[in-house]
């Protein structure tokens, strides 16, 4: 079916809550599905860092992982809490080393994504 042309999967705020696919010729076969978290594309502010939290592991610290429901990039998260890019890093790599968020590469972004571990702190 694909006939060694490959797979181009594509995520779009387009097309919730379905598919779309398109495998006949001409071109490369495509998939298209919905982006993670689409309900949230319009909202604006971030949500408050937990008070206990806060104050075992720093305001930032629970800021950031609070912010860190979606996969986000330095930049995103420095956008959407208004800490200096170079804090987030910062702030990111000691959550890295504790084991409460998990990072991986997407094209040229590199994506953080908080832990169970991180997620079970912050429902307590």
């Amino acid at each position: 079916m694909l006939n060694g042309e490959g797979l181009l999967l594509i995520a779009s705020v387009f097309v919730w809550p379905g598919l779309f696919h398109r495998t006949d010729s001409p071109g490369q076969p495509i998939i298209t599905y919905p982006v993670r978290a689409i309900a949230t594309l319009w909202e604006r502010g971030t949500a408050p860092a937990p008070d206990a939290l806060a104050a075992v592991i720093g305001r930032s610290r629970a800021l950031l992982l609070t912010e860190l429901d979606t996969p986000a990039s330095t930049t995103d998260l420095s956008r959407r809490t208004g800490l200096a890019p170079a804090s987030v890093s910062e702030q990111l790599t000691l959550l890295l080393s504790a084991g409460l968020v998990t990072k991986h590469r997407v094209g040229r972004a590199m994506l953080y994504v908080r832990t169970p571990r991180a997620q079970t702190l912050l429902d307590d």
